[in-house]
């Protein structure tokens, strides 16, 4: 693992050059540095794909579309956070089948451009210290995380 920080830059969209119906890809970024997404993860063609990101440090979130497929985040020592261009439903940070987010120091902040916005069917999330500020986009289910109580916010709408 490279202690190098990773960028993303605005404007560039990681996906594949195309996609059959039963394709299935996807995309790992492994640093012991932050990683910063400034532009977009996009393997929702075909069957969807997985799509992991594991930091030393921070990992701030623009758009990473998996389709069906599950999304990784580990930010082992720092925060995952909301690295704001839109907000709301189809702009979401997050849009995949199952989320795992696991923090050293929390997983967005309170407020609306600063939470960590999804469209998932499961969420298992967890911080060793901080909050988590997730805003979800329709139905989901929470997996075996952190409980959701004072501090800790969960909004799903």
């Amino acid at each position: 693992m490279a202690d190098n920080d990773v960028t993303i830059n605005s404007g560039v969209t990681i996906r594949p050059a195309g996609a059959d119906a039963g394709d299935n890809m996807g995309v790992t970024v492994d640093t012991g540095g932050s990683i910063t997404n400034n532009g977009i993860i996009n393997v929702a063609a075909g069957l969807g794909g997985a799509v992991n990101l594991t930091a030393m440090n921070d990992i701030a979130l623009v758009r990473i579309n998996a389709g069906a497929g599950d999304i990784t985040i580990t930010a082992t020592t720092g925060a995952i956070s909301d690295n704001p261009v839109g907000e709301g439903a189809g702009n979401e940070n997050l849009v995949g089948g199952n989320l795992s987010l696991t923090a050293g120091s929390g997983i967005g902040v309170a407020g609306d451009t600063a939470d960590i916005d999804t469209a998932a069917n499961r969420i298992d999330a967890r911080t060793t210290s901080g909050g988590i500020y997730i805003t979800e986009t329709d139905a989901v289910t929470l997996g075996n995380g952190q409980a959701v109580t004072a501090g800790n916010t969960l909004t799903v709408g």
